[in-house]
């Protein structure tokens, strides 16, 4: 038997016959107060005359926010009532709404239905206030005339006109009060306590309005520019000038206005949730699904996906702040098994061993999380708190490959790829166990028609897309690496590349399940230590490169081409020798894999072809959208068109 005495685990296994069952319906008993309207907002004041400089007028004051009104009242008795058709919920008695209209109420619901009762007497909200006004923009002075020159008496400037002042902003309005809550009054039946969990009741007071904005202050109106002085020349020729006019000043900003106090909340009001024995209900009970006890199918501390456990016991607690009644208790689990039973109360903090007899067979989902889960008691929904889903795992898990591109190179043709596996269970796996669950490791070609045919492993040739490998065994809570050797037959073209994938697999009920997997690469390189030297010429044949300088001529030695490894790096670098020093040679890069083909009819090679320095300068050059090689027909001489 294993226990898991863990909030995270239990809590999933209730998927209850609500869910398939007519939609749930919540009935909501509405007595609220109104809430009170916003105050009007305070007029602007007007802007002073632009040519004057007269002052900008006050904004208005905001207006108060209405109050909200005093929730009614609500008296009702509640009760669970069986009959030969169900089991009901009645609600019975009177609310009043906030302007005194007063309704008889004779509900009857069908008790599986019913998600919650919601009671509400909440006090309307006060309205917000008004906010200011702002005030006007002071109006700017006039400019001063300029100096007249055709008279020394009328040299001077005038002075401009002062700007008016801003006019002040309006105080923002205080927010309206918030309205009382209402009385209620709830009462349970005889027998209805577990009715306690779907109730729910709201008298608090309504929320104070906010006050208004305070209005902004109007801008000073700008100073008019004083006239310019002029100049006259007398009669003696003297010239004789006059003084310029002073600006005028800018108007003052007018004071901003003061915000608006917020309202008072309104108080909440009387309450009172009574259980059956007349006792007050402050708080209702909380049940939580705390722990299971289970068998496992394979006792290997493991919950995988599919898998099926034998439930023998269950355990409840509670965190609310009253008990949760005894009665009968009627639980419903995916599939339909039912278990009845009479049950004592269970204490504020306390918990209850709920025994399973006979244990629920269940087996578990690839997602087991059953949000908003409900427990049904006596046909009522008792909501949990806790809905938390079964820890699924595989019992062995793939931790990866040791590197995911695996390479050869032409002196080397040997490979190894190393897998490491974690065996997280509490037994051994493999082949050679008594579980009589095997592991199967499988390597995958990526790509259309791509195979391991070039490839040997373990000494055996493969001619199909995929090849698989078993593991023997691997210990409980142990890791394991697991190595593949493989061999890349002879003449495998240099820079030739596989992309594949490591699946790892698990035998299930007679059959492999994929569990984990992880892409790889499989590269043939040139080795490192290879240089490949070769002499050529070539008739009327020539290289033109804008860097470092030309070469070219109708009878030209092109001399060595030197193809070779890069350090520390899958490129290749080719270079030639021709009238220029080999390190003057431009120096050209190129990927292995790109270059392969080219590169492997090169090797061995003492004399080059034509064709062959064709093809391998339009190799080197295709990468590249701005270098080109073609025939001149003058000369019919090959031209690179750029290069580094």
């Amino acid at each position: 038997m294993k226990s898991i005495a863990s909030m995270a685990v239990v809590c999933a296994i209730f998927l209850l016959s609500f869910l398939t069952e007519a939609a749930a319906i919540t009935k909501i008993y509405d007595v609220s107060g109104v809430n009170g309207s916003s105050g009007s907002n305070g007029h602007d004041g007007s802007d002073g005359s632009s040519w004057r400089g007269e002052n900008g007028d006050n904004g208005d004051n905001g207006r108060r926010g209405e109050s909200g009104t005093d929730a009614g009242r609500i008296d009702v008795r509640v009760e669970l009532v069986e009959t030969a058709e169900g089991v009901f919920i009645d609600v019975i008695g009177t609310t009043t709404t906030a302007r005194g209209s007063q309704t008889n109420v004779q509900d009857r619901f069908l008790a599986s239905q019913v998600e919650a009762l919601v009671f509400k007497a909440r006090g309307g909200h006060g309205g917000d206030g008004g906010r200011g006004g702002d005030g006007g923009r002071g109006g700017d002075g006039d400019d001063g005339d300029n100096g007249s020159s055709w008279s020394r008496w009328d040299l001077d400037g005038e002075d401009g006109e002062d700007g008016g002042n801003g006019g002040h902003g309006g105080d923002g309005a205080a927010g309206g009060d918030g309205g009382r809550g209402g009385n209620v009054r709830v009462v349970l039946g005889a027998n209805s306590d577990v009715l306690a969990g779907i109730i729910r009741i709201e008298n608090r007071g309504g929320n104070g309005g906010d006050g208004g904005r305070a209005g902004s202050g109007g801008r000073g109106g700008d100073g008019g520019d004083g006239g310019w002085r002029a100049c006259h020349t007398d009669d003696d020729g003297h010239q004789v000038c006059g003084r310029s006019g002073w600006d005028g000043d800018d108007g003052s900003s007018g004071r901003s206005g003061s915000r608006g106090s917020t309202g008072n909340s309104g108080r909440p009001g009387d309450l009172q949730f009574q259980s059956n024995k007349g006792q007050l209900i402050t708080e209702v009970f909380k049940l939580s699904l705390t722990s299971a006890t289970y068998d496992e199918t394979i006792k290997d501390g493991i919950l995988e996906p599919g898998e099926k456990i034998s439930i023998s016991e269950i355990v409840f607690a509670n965190h609310g702040g009253m008990d949760f009644p005894a009665g009968k208790h009627r639980l419903v689990f995916p599939g339909g098994t039912t278990y009845e039973m009479d049950l004592d109360p269970i204490e504020v903090s306390g918990s209850m061993v709920i025994p399973l007899n006979p244990p629920l067979e269940l087996t578990l989902s690839e997602v087991q999380a059953f949000s908003g889960t409900n427990l049904k008691v006596d046909q009522v929904r008792v909501p949990l708190q806790t809905t938390r889903s079964f820890t699924l795992a595989r019992p062995v898990g793939l931790l990866g490959l040791e590197k995911e591109t695996i390479r050869t190179t032409t002196d080397n043709l040997n490979g190894i790829l190393k897998v490491s596996l974690k065996n997280n269970s509490q037994i051994n796996y493999g082949k050679n166990e008594s579980v009589n669950r095997a592991l199967r490791v499988s390597l995958h070609a990526i790509g259309e028609g791509s195979h391991f045919r070039d490839f040997l492993f373990d000494g055996n040739l493969v001619n199909e897309k995929h090849v698989q490998f078993e593991v023997d065994s691997i210990d409980a809570k142990k890791s394991m690496n697991f190595a593949m050797n493989f061999q890349v037959r002879e003449g495998l073209p240099v820079g030739s590349q596989l992309s594949g994938r490591l699946v790892f697999e698990l035998e299930k009920n007679g059959r492999f399940v994929e569990i984990g997997s992880q892409e790889f690469n499989l590269q043939h390189l040139l080795s490192p230590s290879t240089e490949i030297n070769i002499e050529q010429k070539i008739n009327r044949m020539g290289i033109r490169c804008r860097y470092p300088r030309a070469i070219f001529g109708k009878r030209t030695r092109l001399g060595r081409i030197t193809i070779k490894r890069l350090a520390n790096s899958d490129m290749i670098s080719i270079r030639y020798k021709g009238h220029l020093s080999a390190s003057q040679s431009p120096l050209y890069r190129i990927d292995q894999e790109q270059f392969g083909p080219v590169l492997n009819n090169l090797i061995g090679k003492s004399q080059l072809e034509k064709n062959d320095i064709l093809q391998l300068f339009n190799q080197v050059l295709r990468q590249e959208s701005l270098r080109y090689f073609s025939t001149m027909n003058r000369g019919k001489a090959w031209i690179i068109g750029s290069c580094e």
